[in-house]
């Protein structure tokens, strides 16, 4: 029994500790504005011009770097108008995608509350004179658009619960689901897949892959298939199952998904995933900024989007009215500030034990659990760090050697303990 004490008190290091840096970009905390009120979907337009899909705002603006410019959509005024520019009449858009048709700048917007999808052409920024807008029906709460190398519009139709494809000549059709049957079929895409709700698309050249609730589903070859992805405990203990996958990117060799208030990420080829900012739960919202990727909260994200040449993904964290940036600062092993500082005094310990060096956890979560030689737990303790230390009494422990397991920021690590 000894022995297997002795195995198990090796420091327990990270498998990959991540360094993501998130900050705040656009909008002001908590505050819904003209310019920002629950923002969606984004999209980048040729001039470098950042569109934002206000939901609740029922319109669309767009940043050019400096100032944010009303343009298409009358701000706070739902409704369901074509025309030109601020006549334009939204309810509740969603997902924005900006590409080029027969010569021309087209933005497409998921318009989800009037149920269509709308083409509108963005060739003149200045004045939006050339806003005219099409419009393609027979969608319900259409929630992501995303278009593939030939040019064909693939559109996550939420409620109807199945992908669409709209191909240059405006022919709609299904691809994958059946229209008002829920499940998850997998199977021939058309006859036997279900889908639960079908809320975000990235397309991976001839493949589709769909954020539907708690799974990531792949359209590929005519079938419908599920992603299978665990929890990587051994990275972050306790972390939750998916919650609510509503988006997914591609950054580089890895996969990132936003999943409620939390953002998780899984490595190419792997079934293993891991929050990559946010709360390690994806249903503990709220809001802070940290330096410290799961120091971080959100209060709901929808939809993200990648910029290589900034390194960074935006994130539209939706009830928090701001655009957010999540930017790698560096993967490995956590120098200075990490659990492997952390030092417990006086060791042996006799009535009580202190836990020093958490200053760097502030405002995060810390877990300590506390195991006898039996392998029995004999305290745990899961809180909000704040300032340096943390007191525990041991009064009652017997005389002995223990472990004491710490987890935080994404880091785990045991030291022995002794007790006289």
């Amino acid at each position: 029994m000894y022995a297997a004490c002795i195995l198990l008190a090796t420091t327990i290091q990270p498998v990959r500790a991540q360094n993501y840096e998130v900050t705040d970009h656009l909008g002001a905390v908590g505050k819904p504005s003209n310019n920002i009120n629950q923002p969606y979907g984004m999209a980048f337009d040729s001039r470098g011009n950042l569109w934002i899909c206000n939901t609740g705002g029922h319109n669309l603006v767009y940043h050019n770097g400096s100032s944010f410019k009303m343009a298409v959509g009358a701000v706070n005024t739902p409704g369901y108008t074509d025309g030109q520019g601020v006549a334009i009449r939204f309810s509740s858009p969603k997902g924005i995608l900006i590409t080029e048709r027969g010569g021309n700048e087209i933005m497409v917007v998921c318009d989800a509350g009037n149920n269509v999808v709308r083409l509108i052409n963005i060739s003149n920024l200045t004045s939006i004179t050339s806003s005219m807008a099409a419009d393609f029906t027979g969608f319900n709460d259409p929630s992501d658009v995303e278009v593939d190398a030939v040019g064909n519009l693939y559109v996550a139709d939420r409620q109807n619960y199945v992908v669409k494809k709209i191909d240059a000549a405006g022919t709609v059709s299904i691809i994958a689901g059946q229209v008002g049957k829920t499940g998850t079929d997998d199977g021939d895409a058309l006859s036997k897949a279900k889908f639960l709700s079908p809320t975000g698309l990235y397309i991976d050249g001839n493949d589709i892959y769909v954020a539907d609730a708690g799974a990531v589903r792949k359209i590929s070859g005519g079938k419908v298939s599920t992603v299978s992805l665990f929890p990587d405990y051994d990275w972050s203990f306790n972390m939750g199952n998916l919650f609510n996958v509503t988006d997914i990117e591609k950054v580089g060799n890895q996969w990132v998904l936003s999943d409620g208030c939390s953002l998780r990420r899984y490595e190419v080829g792997t079934d293993k995933f891991q929050v990559m900012a946010g709360s390690t739960f994806a249903n503990d919202c709220g809001y802070k900024t940290n330096k410290r990727d799961t120091f971080a909260m959100f209060e709901m994200v929808y939809q993200m989007m990648y910029v290589d040449a900034e390194k960074s993904l935006y994130v539209a964290d939706f009830d928090n009215h701001l655009i957010r940036k999540v930017k790698e600062v560096g993967i490995g092993i956590k120098p200075a500030e990490s659990l492997a500082q952390v030092a417990l005094y006086p060791n042996p310990a006799h009535d009580k034990l202190v836990v020093k060096g958490l200053a760097w956890t502030n405002g995060g979560e810390l877990d300590l659990q506390v195991v006898n030689i039996t392998g029995k737990t004999v305290y745990h303790k899961r809180q909000i760090t704040s300032g340096d230390e943390m007191v525990l009494d041991v009064s009652a422990f017997q005389p002995g050697l223990y472990l004491v397991t710490l987890r935080a920021g994404g880091e785990i690590s045991t030291k022995k303990l002794y007790i006289k």
